[in-house]
């Protein structure tokens, strides 16, 4: 059984459900959908699949400040609270992860 090739299926799945219910204007749902694909880049085993979510939560929050500005994931109702905006939070995640698997590597599996 190969992770890479498990992960790779699991990451495609979860981005096609994320652009589905997107494009419904599901914003949560699509959040944590793009965070579980975020998850499944351990087992795709390279930094690229990160860089891609940390992309597409940058692009899917630039989409909701745009289209759905009093949304509670927009940048100005999060800011209105004070609080931290889950996109961005993701984004900054997803880098970080991309600049540890181009350093280190991936992290080894438990079997």
């Amino acid at each position: 059984m190969s992770h890479t090739k498990e992960g790779q299926e699991l990451y495609a799945a979860l981005l096609a459900l994320n652009q589905s219910v997107f494009t419904q204007g599901l914003y949560e749902a699509a959040y944590h959908y793009l965070a579980a694909a975020l998850h499944c880049t351990q087992a795709i085993l390279n930094a690229q699949t990160a860089k891609a979510v940390e992309q597409l939560a940058l692009a899917q929050l630039r989409h909701i400040d745009q289209v759905a500005p009093e949304h509670k994931l927009s940048t100005k109702s999060v800011e209105a609270r004070h609080g931290l905006n889950l996109y961005q939070q993701l984004a900054r995640i997803a880098e970080t992860e991309a600049q540890l698997f181009a350093k280190l590597g991936p992290p080894p599996f438990d079997e």
